[in-house]
């Protein structure tokens, strides 16, 4: 059993907005270059940043049983005696114009404190061109051939900073749910340094995968294989509500560093999700810890409460924060006061 060593409360650090260093330099530059951005924003999903194919790794069953009954009881007494909970999530809105695309971002971290949850936010935005006559002589704005792929990577960066910037105010063994994979794609490298960042801060990081179109499991249990569109698919199928698979461990075959250890949680009777965590992170706090850390998980699914989108509860609040952070703000009215915006009169007579 974990103990909670206490080191500074972080309830000084929180409820407050933040925004990135380079958040009003970037807005200044868009101005310079009379850039008419559309404001009629368009609210963006990160995705799962691509999935490894099994045949670049290799995936063991961890567990005698392919099904694990989850405890809530068991989990909602952990919660109350034995750990913290922190999570991440963000929001994105994307505004477009001719000359290409803006983004703003809002970090959320919540941290649960006596039943209080503690929110800090940290915004940043950042426009993408495929024109090197935009960015010429600019700092901010930003050339590229891919915008997503550029925008995704910036996102990652900027949250693994904040993170990293936050964390340290955290008591020890503190939970920390991150909406996202660990491994996926192109933030491989900056997840998994994060997460050794977090381990080495003795924080417990999880990543809470809600969408997935893996077939790590279903390419490797021959039984299964060709049978299922998903590893989504084959637990749904599997498990009734209130299960999970067994541990699954999956390395890659070429970066000893990108190994994870992951299960799918059916808390309703909808989609699973995808819990995993690193092989470094089982590997400090051992199989028993990672099972009540479940159940934990699981619990908070319940606490939420909802049946058509589950999702964890802290993680919930997160997002919520951030959705509501970027309404506070009023970004055009803030756009407005910079003269970004033209008023109506400038455009009728300008």
């Amino acid at each position: 059993m974990l103990l909670m060593t206490q080191n500074i409360s972080p309830k000084e650090y929180f409820k407050q907005i933040l925004t990135h260093p380079s958040f009003f330099k970037s807005l200044y530059e868009i101005k310079e270059k009379k850039i008419n951005i559309d404001f009629s924003s368009n609210i963006v999903q990160n995705g799962e940043y691509g999935e490894f194919p099994s045949a670049d790794g290799i995936v063991t069953l961890l567990d005698e049983d392919l099904k694990v009954d989850l405890n809530p009881s068991k989990g909602a007494e952990l919660v109350h005696d034995t750990f913290l909970l922190a999570a991440y999530d963000e929001s994105i809105e994307k505004y477009d114009a001719i000359e290409g695309s803006a983004y703003l971002t809002a970090h959320s971290i919540i941290y649960l404190d006596n039943n209080e949850y503690l929110p800090i936010i940290k915004l940043d935005f950042g426009f993408y061109t495929c024109s090197s006559k935009i960015s010429e002589g600019t700092e901010y704005i930003q050339k590229t051939d891919n915008i997503e792929l550029t925008r995704s990577q910036d996102y990652v960066k900027f949250r693994d900073e904040f993170i990293k910037e936050i964390v340290p105010k955290f008591p020890n063994n503190t939970i920390f749910l991150i909406d996202g994979p660990l491994i996926g794609g192109n933030i491989n490298y900056y997840t998994t340094k994060l997460n050794e960042y977090l381990l080495n801060q003795n924080i417990i990081p999880i990543f809470i995968v809600k969408n997935s179109n893996s077939n790590l499991v279903t390419d490797y249990l021959i039984e299964y294989r060709n049978k299922f569109n998903s590893d989504m698919h084959w637990s749904y199928e599997l498990l009734s509500k209130g299960q999970r698979t067994g541990f699954f461990c999956y390395q890659n075959k070429i970066k000893e560093e990108w190994g994870k250890i992951f299960t799918y949680v059916k808390s309703f009777d909808n989609s699973p999700q995808r819990i995993e965590f690193h092989t470094m992170t089982y590997k400090k706090y051992g199989k028993t810890q990672m099972k009540e850390i479940l159940d934990v998980i699981y619990y908070l699914y319940l606490v939420q409460g909802n049946l058509k989108n589950p999702q964890v509860r802290p993680v919930v609040i997160a997002e919520q924060y951030a959705r509501e952070a970027i309404k506070i703000i009023n970004f055009k009215t803030m756009m407005k006061r910079i003269g970004l915006i033209s008023t109506m009169n400038e455009e009728r007579f300008g």
